[in-house]
C-alpha cells in the first residue's frame, strides 16, 4: 500500500487523480493512467466578522457596519445578522429575545431603531465552497444608537421689576436622547450673563435673574443638547425682553420741596399789599412824635 499527500491545491475545487506505474528499466516503462476523478478539496470555515458599530441615519433609522472576515476559503455569501431588544448578556451563547433577523450579501444594513438605545447584534458569515456552505462563529457585540439634536420647543422672557428678568423654558416633546444639558446666555449692548436650566423636572423650568439694568433690552437664548460620544447636539430659540423704568426716589423736607407737577424748586416769597389811607395816617402821626421827642431832647 502506498499514501501519496498532495499539497498546495485550492481549497473547494475538484481535481482529478491520475496514478501510473512506472518501472524504471531497462528498458524503463510507464502503464496507462488510472484515474480518480471528482475529488473535491473542502475549505474551513470563515473567520469572524470583527468590528462592528452603528452610525446614525435619522431619529428612527441607524446603519450597521462591520468587516469583512480576514481569513475564509470559497466565496463569501452573504450574512446572518440579529438584532436584539431584549437580553441579559449580549455574548453568541446569550438567551436572546425580541430580534429582528436580515440576510444581506453587503458589509452593512439599515434598521428601525430609538435614539439612545442599546441593541445586542449578532452576525455571522457564510461562504459558500462548492456545495458546502461553511459558517462562521457568531461575532456578538452591544452597540448603543446614537443621539440626536431636541426637538422644538418653547421659551418665553418677562421684566417682573427694572433689575430682574424672568425665563420659562418648556421641555421639548420630542427629547431624541436624555437631554444632557440646558443652558441659557442673556445679553444686552454692554453685558452678557450665562445661567443653567438643567433643573427643569422634564416639564419646564423657571429661571429668574438679578443685577439687569432699567430701560434695556435683553436678548435670551436656551440651548437644549444631547450628548453622544462627546459631540454635542443642540437645538436653539431665542427670544427678547425689555426692563421697565426705574421710579426715582426724592428726599422730600423743609429746604427742598419738589411739587409734583414739575422737577424745578419751587420758591414762596414774602406777601405785599396795597397801602391804605389809615395805614398812612398811623405812619404820620407815629413819625411825629418821634419828631418832637428828639426836640426835647436838644
Amino acid at each position: 500500500q502506498t499514501q501519496v499527500t498532495c499539497g498546495h491545491i485550492d481549497a473547494c475545487s475538484n481535481v482529478s487523480l491520475n496514478v501510473r506505474t512506472h518501472v524504471n528499466g531497462p528498458p524503463g516503462r510507464t502503464s496507462a493512467a488510472v484515474t480518480l476523478p471528482g475529488i473535491f478539496i473542502p475549505g474551513t470555515d470563515p473567520d469572524p466578522p470583527k468590528n462592528i458599530t452603528v452610525a446614525p441615519e435619522s431619529p428612527s433609522k441607524s446603519r450597521l457596519s462591520w468587516e469583512a472576515p480576514t481569513t475564509y476559503t470559497g466565496v463569501l455569501d452573504r450574512y446572518e445578522v440579529k438584532v436584539c431588544y431584549t437580553y441579559e448578556s449580549c455574548d453568541a451563547a446569550a438567551e436572546v429575545s425580541t430580534c429582528r433577523d436580515f440576510d444581506t450579501s453587503d458589509t452593512s444594513l439599515h434598521f428601525e431603531s430609538t435614539v439612545d438605545t442599546p441593541y445586542c447584534v449578532l452576525i455571522t458569515a457564510n461562504a459558500r465552497c462548492g456545495s458546502q456552505v461553511l459558517r462562521s462563529p457568531t461575532e456578538a457585540s452591544e452597540i448603543r444608537t446614537p443621539s440626536f439634536a431636541p426637538g422644538d420647543f418653547t421659551i418665553s422672557a418677562t421684566a417682573p421689576s427694572p433689575r430682574s428678568v424672568q425665563v420659562e423654558v418648556f421641555v421639548p416633546e420630542v427629547k431624541n436622547g436624555a437631554l444632557d444639558k440646558c443652558s441659557g446666555t442673556i445679553r444686552s449692548r454692554r453685558t452678557e450673563h450665562e445661567f443653567s436650566c438643567n433643573n427643569h423636572d422634564d416639564k419646564s423650568a423657571t429661571v429668574t435673574l438679578y443685577e439687569m439694568e432699567p430701560r434695556t433690552e435683553y436678548n435670551v437664548t436656551v440651548t437644549f443638547a444631547n450628548i453622544y460620544d462627546g459631540r454635542e447636539m443642540a437645538t436653539r430659540k431665542w427670544t427678547s425682553v425689555t426692563t421697565p423704568y426705574e421710579p426715582i426716589e426724592r428726599d422730600w423736607n423743609q429746604d427742598t420741596w419738589n411739587p409734583p407737577s414739575n422737577d424745578r424748586p419751587y420758591v414762596a416769597a414774602g406777601v405785599a399789599g396795597p397801602c391804605t389811607p389809615g395805614a398812612l395816617l398811623l405812619c404820620s402821626v407815629v413819625i411825629l412824635a418821634l419828631r418832637q421827642l428828639v426836640l426835647q431832647q436838644h
